[in-house]
């Protein structure tokens, strides 16, 4: 997911956005820490774990419908200063995909990367390496594996498919759905959410997921004085009531805490900014160091009993941290710099 700051996006000379909303950075920071959470308690390291944290953490999937609810106000914030028009949409893209796709894609790398030394050197099978195929690859460099029925092959890539699909929609229907008043919004955001049931389309489409990215929407139109308090409440009410239908009570209230959270809450420090930069890095890369340091920790520490696996896996989260920290200083640090550039 990209950072919380907001630079503009723009292809003619408008005012910039500097503000930065430290919200933001905590919430990011937040959503990425419960997703590893999740992942490495309920079955990414497989040798360490324990019942009590599988249930402690169990939540933690819903990090993502927290991102989500972030980017559907974060993107079209990007934009809120800008004379963006469709004439702009290839630019647009081309800046998001400037963002999202090279760490992405390292991430791809250093993942097939371990496979070869795991299958190769340690396990001598090479089962899971002859299997992978071209298409396959193909399909999760374009984010289109869903709509092909190839696997994932980084298990998160299949956020970063919705993702790109809010990006499409934003850019093509950003006036309708932003600068208008809040029967239009409402009305277009429930329309695409129909959508979903569309013949053809994959389970995992950005259709079902709008209303959470519409929750980040109506925060941003309030913010903006677009949308007034009690249109606010009826559109958060409205939406969180739908994805609880949909997805189930807690999902929603989550979608609804963030939303509410953006639209009024500050939150300022140094450690927040820390954790919101490096938040996208550590959503790639969490599996890839979370397992290199299980391997190590169950051949030389051998935990064997609840302290020491509790232990052991708040050391793969603190390594999966550190990497992350590492991979956004020499990998989505410079892209960063380059999309800025690109907005001069």
């Amino acid at each position: 997911m990209p950072t919380a700051t907001l630079p503009i996006i723009s292809v003619s000379p408008a005012k910039r956005i500097t503000q930065h909303l430290g919200i933001l950075d905590l919430l990011r920071g937040f959503a990425a820490l419960s997703v590893v959470l999740f992942h490495f308690t309920n079955g990414a390291l497989p040798k360490l774990q324990f019942l009590p944290l599988s249930h402690l953490f169990s939540w933690g999937y819903m990090g993502v419908e927290v991102f989500f609810v972030i980017s559907g106000f974060v993107i079209p914030y990007s934009l809120w200063h800008t004379r963006y028009s469709l004439t702009d949409f290839a630019p647009y893209l081309r800046k998001r995909i400037l963002r999202i796709c090279p760490p992405a894609y390292v991430s791809l790398l250093l993942l097939v990367l371990q496979w070869v030394v795991v299958d190769y050197l340690i396990q001598h099978n090479h089962a899971r390496l002859q299997a992978l195929s071209w298409f396959q690859i193909l399909d999760n460099l374009t984010f289109l594996a869903p709509f092909t029925g190839n696997a994932w092959l980084n298990g998160v890539f299949w956020t970063l498919a919705i993702e790109f699909q809010f990006y499409l929609i934003v850019g093509l229907l950003y006036k309708l759905l932003y600068r208008t008043n809040t029967v239009v919004f409402l009305g277009l955001a429930l329309l695409l959410h129909s959508a979903q049931y569309l013949p053809g389309l994959p389970t995992d489409n950005f259709f079902r997921f709008s209303l959470f990215f519409a929750l980040g929407g109506t925060a941003l139109l309030h913010r903006q004085h677009i949308m007034i308090m009690r249109h606010f409440l009826l559109a958060i009410t409205l939406f969180s009531s739908i994805l609880s239908f949909n997805f189930g009570l807690y999902p929603a209230l989550f979608g609804l805490a963030t939303t509410i959270l953006i639209a009024f809450a500050k939150a300022q420090h140094s450690v927040f900014k820390w954790l919101g930069s490096i938040s996208y890095s550590l959503y790639l890369t969490h599996f890839i160091t979370g397992s290199a340091a299980e391997f190590l920790l169950v051949r030389f520490l051998h935990p064997h009993n609840a302290i020491m696996q509790t232990l052991s896996i708040a050391i793969c989260v603190l390594t999966s941290i550190a990497g992350a920290h590492i991979f956004h200083r020499f990998v989505e640090q410079p892209f960063q710099k380059l999309s800025r550039r690109l907005v001069q």
